[in-house]
């Protein structure tokens, strides 16, 4: 892993923060651009953030506060964001239309969807097995999924009660809490926590700068790890 992305809703405003590595200390950070940020990732060289607000999914560039394109997104209550090296994925907690969709690249356009596990879906990732790994705040469960579908292969309780966001370093989740205000660096897909720091203010998004990064001729690329 290099460095955390986040995205907090605290008193002083909503903002992106990029980390040092896993750690609390913030190298630098900006104000989106709209308010009532949720989940936000990182699709190789742009951050992808959402807005309650605007209800849409915004494409910054690179880790700064320019916005290059957006779009409606598919409901009326974004949550989650992440980046499947090809294609949006995101998570919607509607009243009674909880989802998670697979977008057509950057775009409002809908491949496919299905119903989320349980009733609050606040954070969406996928991992090395191209598998969805989902967070709710209701259940106060990770959960992980047979690809992009609804089926359920495993799931542990969050390590607090109001899961926000989740991320997959390429061997961990990587979660974040909106009651503990804390992120978490689990170990592998499980309950079990390696480390944890206090997070900014309301947390509501963590992803990492790896993740998408293309490796160089000759090396080939996993989930962000040039092996």
């Amino acid at each position: 892993m290099t460095n955390v992305i986040s995205a907090a809703d605290p008193d002083a405003g909503d903002r992106h923060y990029l980390h040092s590595g896993f750690s609390a200390t913030i190298t630098t950070s900006y104000a989106p651009g709209y308010t009532q940020v949720e989940g936000i990732t990182w699709d190789g060289s742009d951050v992808l953030g959402v807005s309650t607000a605007t209800n849409k999914h915004h494409k910054h560039s690179g880790f700064s506060s320019t916005i290059t394109s957006s779009y409606a997104s598919p409901n009326s209550s974004p949550t989650g964001i992440t980046w499947d090296d090809a294609n949006v994925l995101s998570a919607d907690d509607t009243f009674l239309a909880d989802k998670h969709f697979k977008h057509s690249g950057f775009s409002n356009t809908i491949d496919a969807s299905y119903s989320s596990p349980a009733g609050t879906p606040n954070g969406i990732t996928w991992d090395d097995s191209d598998d969805v790994l989902s967070a709710d705040a209701v259940a106060d469960k990770h959960y992980q999924h047979s690809g992009f579908s609804a089926t359920i292969s495993s799931s542990y309780a969050s390590p607090s009660s109001i899961p926000e966001g989740i991320t997959w370093d390429s061997s961990d989740v990587l979660s974040a809490d909106d009651n503990a205000d804390k992120h978490y660096q689990h170990s592998g897909f499980s309950a079990t926590i390696s480390s944890s720091y206090a997070s900014q203010q309301f947390p509501r998004g963590i992803t990492w700068d790896g993740r998408g990064v293309a490796a160089p001729p000759g090396f080939i690329h996993v989930q962000g790890t040039v092996i």
